[in-house]
C-alpha cells in the first residue's frame, strides 16, 4: 500500500483488485484507494477507467487526485463521498414516488453531463444501487470501472454490467452500447427505488403504489429495442421533469397555486433575474405565473421603461413581457391583483415573489412562501454572507442559491457544508436560457419540489 495512507476499511480485496478507504496522515483526510495488479485481467479495466476519469469535473463525480504504479501494482486514488450507497438505503425502506423522480432526475443530470462531454461521448455502462451514493439527500454517482468513450467500446476485450440492469444488447454476440444502454440501467433503478426489486430480463410488472405515468416511464426505458428508449438523457428528465411540476401546486376551491420567495444575501447577486427566468421556465411547462417584486427600489419599472413599447402589453397594472407576466411594486395591491388573477385563472399558478436584499424587517414575510430560495455570491470573499443570513431565514423550505461561480469554486465552496446548496450557470437571457440555463432551471424545480414536501400526490 502506498506510504502516507492509513488502511482504515476494506470495500473489496482479492489478489487482483483492493478497495479501500484511507487516510493520508499528513492532511488527516480521507480517499477512496483502488489497488489493481499488474498483468491481471483488470489491468485493461484500469486503463479505460483512468481515461474516463481523468476528464471529469462535475460536482456529483468524485475527483480523480492521482493515479500511481509501482512494480506490482496500480493505484487510483480518488475523493471520498461520505454517505450510505442505495442499495442500503432501499434495503430499509423503497422510496417516495416524490423522491425517486428527483433522485432519478439528479442522475439523469450526471449522465446527460457524461455523454455530451466535451472530450468525446462517454458511456457510463453500470447503473446499478452499488454505485449510486446519497450524500446529504443528494446523488453522487462512482466507481467508473465500466466506462468508455463511446469510440472505443468495440476496442474493449471485456463486457461489464450488472444483472438486472444491464441492458440486453451488451449481452448480445455483436454488442454495441449507446447513451440508450444507460437509459435503460435508469429505468432499472427507477423501478428499483421504487419496489426494492431488481427487475430480471428486462421485466417489471405494475405496482400499486407507482403511478401509470411513472410505470410508463419505466417500461419505455427498458424496451428491448434500444431505438424505442427515450432518445436521451434529457429528453427523460424532461418527461419526469413534467411529471413531477404537476405536484406541486396546493389544492384549494379556485384554483391550484404555489407561492416562491427569491432574495439575495447581499445586493447584485441575480435576484431579479433568477425570478423571471423560473417564471418563464414555469410558463412553458404549462404554468400560469405572475413575477412581482414586493419592495420599493423599482428595478422592474426601470427594466421595462427601457423594453420596446411593441414589446410589452399592459393590462390593469399587470405587464406581459417576454411571455411572463410582472408586476411592479405597487405596496398591497400586489396580493390583490394576485387574487384576481387567481380567481380567473384555469390552470394552476405560481406567484414568485422579489424581494431583493433580504433584511430583517421583511424576513417574516419573505418566509410566508412555500418555498424560499435565497442567491448569493459565489466569490469566495462574499460567500460567508450566506451565513449571516441563514440563522434568520433557517428552514426546511429554503434553498440557498450560488450565483457568480464556477462550477470548480462552487465545489471547494460547499463542499462539507451542512447546507444543500445549487450552482446557477451564467446565461444572459433569463428568457432564453439555453441549454446550460434550462438543465439548471429543472434541477431547480425538483429541489422546490422537495422543499414543497410533495410525496404521495402524483
Amino acid at each position: 500500500m502506498l506510504k502516507r495512507y492509513q488502511v482504515e476499511h476494506y470495500f473489496k480485496s482479492d489478489p487482483a483488485v483492493t478497495v479501500c478507504l484511507a487516510r493520508q496522515t499528513e492532511l488527516d483526510k480521507l480517499f477512496i484507494i483502488k489497488r489493481l495488479r499488474v498483468g491481471s485481467e483488470e489491468e485493461e479495466r484500469f486503463y479505460w477507467e483512468t481515461q474516463v476519469l481523468k476528464h471529469l469535473k462535475h460536482p456529483r463525480i468524485p475527483l480523480l487526485y492521482d493515479i500511481q504504479k509501482d512494480k506490482d501494482y496500480y493505484y487510483i486514488i480518488e475523493e471520498y463521498v461520505e454517505g450510505e450507497s442505495l442499495k442500503s438505503a432501499v434495503s430499509r425502506r423503497t422510496f417516495s414516488v416524490s423522491t425517486a423522480i428527483r433522485y432519478t432526475i439528479q442522475l439523469c443530470d450526471i449522465l446527460e453531463y457524461l455523454h455530451r462531454h466535451s472530450s468525446g461521448e462517454i458511456l457510463y455502462l453500470d447503473c446499478q444501487p452499488d454505485n449510486i451514493i446519497l450524500s446529504e439527500d443528494t446523488l453522487f454517482l462512482v466507481d467508473f470501472g465500466s466506462s468508455v468513450y463511446s469510440e472505443d467500446f468495440a476496442c474493449r476485450n471485456y463486457r461489464y454490467g450488472t444483472l438486472g440492469y444491464a441492458a440486453p444488447e451488451l449481452y448480445e454476440k455483436q454488442a454495441k452500447a449507446t447513451p440508450a444502454t444507460d437509459i435503460y440501467g435508469v429505468g432499472a433503478l427507477l423501478y428499483y427505488m421504487l419496489t426494492g426489486e431488481m427487475p430480471l430480463a428486462g421485466e417489471v410488472h405494475g405496482q400499486k403504489r407507482i403511478p401509470k405515468k411513472i410505470m410508463n416511464v419505466i417500461k419505455k426505458c427498458m424496451r428491448h429495442n434500444p431505438g424505442q428508449r427515450y432518445g436521451s438523457m434529457k429528453e427523460l428528465s424532461d418527461v419526469l421533469q413534467n411529471i413531477h411540476l404537476k405536484s406541486v401546486v396546493k389544492k384549494n376551491k379556485e384554483t391550484t397555486y404555489l407561492v416562491i420567495s427569491v432574495a439575495g444575501a447581499d445586493r447584485r447577486v441575480g435576484v431579479t433575474h433568477l425570478g423571471m427566468s423560473l417564471a418563464n421556465y414555469l410558463e412553458k411547462k404549462g404554468y400560469c405565473c405572475l413575477f412581482a417584486e414586493q419592495t420599493a427600489p423599482g428595478i422592474l419599472m426601470k427594466l421595462l421603461e427601457c423594453q420596446k413599447k411593441k414589446d410589452l402589453r399592459v393590462k390593469e397594472g399587470v405587464f406581459w413581457y417576454k411571455g411572463i407576466r410582472m408586476m411592479p411594486y405597487y405596496g398591497k395591491i400586489v396580493d390583490s391583483e394576485f387574487e384576481k388573477i387567481k380567481t380567473k385563472c384555469k390552470k394552476a399558478l405560481v406567484l414568485i415573489k422579489d424581494y431583493g436584499l433580504l433584511c430583517d424587517e421583511i424576513s417574516e414575510e419573505y418566509l410566508k412562501g412555500d418555498v424560499c430560495l435565497l442567491v448569493g455570491d459565489g466569490k469566495p470573499w462574499e460567500f460567508t454572507k450566506f451565513f449571516e443570513k441563514i440563522p434568520t431565514i433557517r428552514s426546511e423550505k429554503t434553498f440557498l442559491v450560488v450565483n457568480l461561480a464556477d462550477g470548480a469554486m462552487f465545489y471547494q465552496l460547499t463542499k462539507g457544508q451542512r447546507y444543500s446548496f445549487i450552482r446557477m450557470p451564467y446565461f444572459r437571457r433569463w428568457w432564453s436560457p439555453g441549454r446550460v440555463g434550462n438543465n439548471f432551471l429543472e434541477l431547480l424545480s425538483c429541489e422546490i419540489l422537495q422543499k414543497e414536501g410533495v410525496d404521495n400526490s402524483l
